[in-house]
């Protein structure tokens, strides 16, 4: 599931000196000089081979460092970063097709990797209704399905024009919802695995979508675009609500579990609550951030609402008053993201400085959750809320064991 991006100066001149490793002489008005591998950004020991892909786009490296990296071809960027042998990777290189890269280490093993995943910022990510997959949306315009346990990709979900900005399951988890910079939210059927004709539903808008989700029941999509909030009937394409009252940008939107109230979050620093119904505001808004609200969703039992924000604080609310139980301070840049878990013990935060924060109820912080080398977007609990996925600017997605911090996936 990892994806990982970074400007890379040194790659190009790697990929050159091996192209031209095979020459007698040097090039006519080259100064005679040792050939040299010059690592690339990223790498942290020897490079030990580099090798084109098939259509160009690419270069794959392999290092002493134990990993291998796919280096785009155009830019210089890191877009994957393929860890897991034990000794130093003496071998890399793509297939035929290029969907798929073997490596040989010192470690006695050759491994094959999927390297067909995202290739920019993954934006956000959420666990199915069972836990035995995750969805991703990146600004590479797709979305994908993923297998935790092993990180391979199930599905891609093609045809938004430009950034995905959310991907949500349906309750069954049998679809999914994605939000789109081209002004559309899509509900795919995960079945189909992104193969056949598209999304099932297509709901466009005026504005760019920032965020989509279900109702629990499943029936309805809730939007938000510019400063509206909106709630669709899924099977008619049709518009049952309207949220109107923030006065800037709408960066969430999410149900109550009993699908009875909404909460968005904006850049006018408030989240509201809503009736899904009929629009009403319930509680004037929930104010306290000094800059704009991130995210913001409802906690399981539905009596707490969590709201991350750009003021590098979270906080959690009573859904009912609006009064403020918990200040989760202690970031050192904008908070993102924030969910709580599934059992109300745990909350996470995802952050500006890299990392995920995990918290008790109390607002205490329990583990921090390093290794993304750009900045957090993300942070999602599973279903049983042992754990965490995060996603981030580096391309990546990681999936962290709450009670330990260790990355598992």
């Amino acid at each position: 599931m990892r994806r990982k991006t970074r400007v890379a100066p040194g790659w190009c001149y790697l990929v050159l000196l091996f192209g031209c490793a095979a020459a007698a002489h040097p090039v006519r008005g080259q100064t005679p000089e040792p050939l040299r591998l010059v690592t690339p950004e990223g790498h942290t020991g020897s490079v030990t081979s580099a090798g084109f892909s098939h259509d160009g786009r690419w270069v794959v490296t392999a290092s002493k460092d134990r990993t291998a990296r796919v280096w785009e071809v155009a830019t210089g960027r890191e877009v994957m970063l393929l860890r897991g042998h034990t000794k130093g990777v003496t071998a890399a290189a793509f297939s035929p097709d290029d969907q798929w890269v073997v490596t040989a280490s010192l470690d006695d093993t050759a491994r094959v990797w999927d390297v067909t995943g995202h290739t920019a910022a993954v934006n956000a990510a959420a666990f199915s209704p069972d836990g035995h997959q995750v969805v991703t949306a990146s600004n590479d315009g797709t979305a994908r399905v993923w297998e935790p346990a092993t990180g391979r990709e199930v599905a891609a979900f093609r045809g938004h024009k430009g950034p995905v900005n959310s991907a949500a399951f349906s309750p069954d988890g049998r679809r999914v919802v994605t939000a789109g910079n081209d002004s559309t939210a899509r509900v795919w059927d995960v079945a189909t695995r992104g193969s056949a004709g598209g999304a099932s539903a297509v709901i466009r808008e005026h504005d760019p979508v920032n965020s989509a989700a279900f109702s629990p029941n499943g029936r309805w999509v809730a939007t938000v675009s510019g400063k509206i909030a909106q709630v669709w009937n899924v099977a008619m394409r049709r518009q049952v609500v309207v949220f109107r009252r923030h006065a800037g940008l709408v960066t969430s939107v999410a149900f109550s579990p009993d699908g009875r109230r909404v909460v968005t979050a904006s850049y006018d620093s408030t989240a509201r609550v809503w009736v899904a119904a009929t629009g009403q505001q319930v509680i004037r808004s929930l104010r306290g951030h000094a800059h704009s609200v991130l995210s913001a969703s409802f906690s399981p039992d539905g009596r707490k609402v969590v709201t991350a924000s750009g003021d590098q604080t979270a906080r959690v609310w009573e859904a009912a008053t609006g009064g403020t139980l918990a200040l989760l301070g202690g970031h050192t840049n904008r908070v993102t993201s924030a969910a709580l878990s599934p059992d109300g013990r745990w909350g996470v935060t995802a952050n500006g400085d890299k990392t995920a924060r995990v918290w008790d109820n109390a607002g205490h912080e329990v583990a921090v959750l390093p290794g993304h080398t750009d900045c957090a977007l993300s942070a999602a609990f599973s279903p049983d809320g042992e754990k965490v996925v995060t996603v981030s600017v580096d391309n990546t997605a990681r999936v962290w064991q709450v009670t330990t911090g260790r990355e598992v996936a």
